[in-house]
């Protein structure tokens, strides 16, 4: 019985390991306004290392190469007051998984300024810059799938 368990936890072990996680934060321009900050998570094959992200540490892979084609891309709002940073480890959930995930800091609207709080009709034009960015210009956009893109959001996301 001991060596069919643990013959069973060796196949587990190697059949079903998450993928790493890359991360980068990029700057999507919007218009005449100031440009967003978010944070892309991906499937990658580098070594990672624990990263600050803010308040927080991320284990990830800085800024490397994406692992996989045609992947679908998954963006995410943060709820009034937050970030991006605040929801990283869905966003690497997502990417072990083999998700590109992008989150933004809604400007005027986050941990830094409120200057917009209550301005909610900026963020579905955040989402979509975002996603525009990452399908058009990001310079990996050719392992997204822009025909499969999903999206959730926090409180006012």
């Amino acid at each position: 019985m001991n060596r069919w368990f643990l013959a069973m936890v060796a196949v587990l072990a190697t059949t079903s390991q998450s993928l790493a996680v890359g991360f980068e934060r990029v700057s999507v321009p919007d218009g005449d306004n100031p440009a967003l900050e978010a944070g892309v998570w991906y499937p990658s094959e580098a070594a990672v290392s624990v990263q600050s992200l803010g308040t927080f540490q991320q284990t990830v892979a800085q800024g490397t190469a994406v692992k996989g084609g045609r992947l679908p891309l998954v963006v995410f709002s943060h709820g009034s007051g937050g970030s991006f940073e605040g929801h990283y480890d869905t966003a690497i959930a997502l990417a072990e998984a083999g998700f590109v995930v992008a989150g933004v800091t809604h400007t005027g609207d986050n941990y830094r300024d409120q200057s917009a709080l209550t301005r909610v009709e900026n963020r579905p034009r955040h989402i979509k810059r975002l996603v525009d960015f990452m399908v058009g210009a990001w310079p990996y956009r050719e392992h997204v799938d822009a025909k499969r893109v999903g999206m959730f959001g926090f409180s006012a996301g």
